[in-house]
């Protein structure tokens, strides 16, 4: 490793150390560096992260038109939306591609295996077109 260009070298180049300003691929922060970027990449785009499992992020809104104007993971639980999902007429919904009443988008993310899961088109169409805007990851 050389010296950058315009830093000033002492006299004893043994002591010399240099502050790394990005994560190279195989060092011991890099996972950690990474996850972090893809949780705010994530959390821009509108997710939530869970608070009893922090790989797990979720994109969760009430898919009636005249709903609730936003749900979040634990009102689904608490309420137990999932327990009993209906189906919803297509003039009464806000994403046309889902039929139930809450459309839903989760991301798991483990090391470098990741999954999703969704009930509802636009949810993934406007995570790929955020994802696609900010170009880190």
């Amino acid at each position: 490793m050389k010296m950058p260009e315009g830093f000033d070298t002492l006299q004893d180049t043994n002591c010399l150390t240099l502050l790394l300003n990005r994560c190279i691929y195989g060092l011991c922060q890099s996972p950690c560096v990474f996850f972090m970027l893809r949780r705010e990449v994530q959390i821009n785009a509108g997710f939530t992260q869970v608070t009893s499992d922090k790989c797990v992020f979720v994109k969760i809104e009430n898919n009636i038109i005249g709903g609730p104007a936003s749900l979040s993971p634990e009102d689904v639980i608490h309420h137990g939306a999932f327990v009993s999902i209906s189906n919803v007429p297509p003039a009464q919904r806000i994403h046309p591609s889902c039929p139930h009443n809450v459309a839903a988008l989760f991301i798991i993310v483990y090391v470098d295996n990741n999954a999703l899961s969704y009930n509802c088109d636009e949810h993934v169409e406007q995570f790929e077109a955020s994802i696609a805007e900010d170009a880190r990851i």
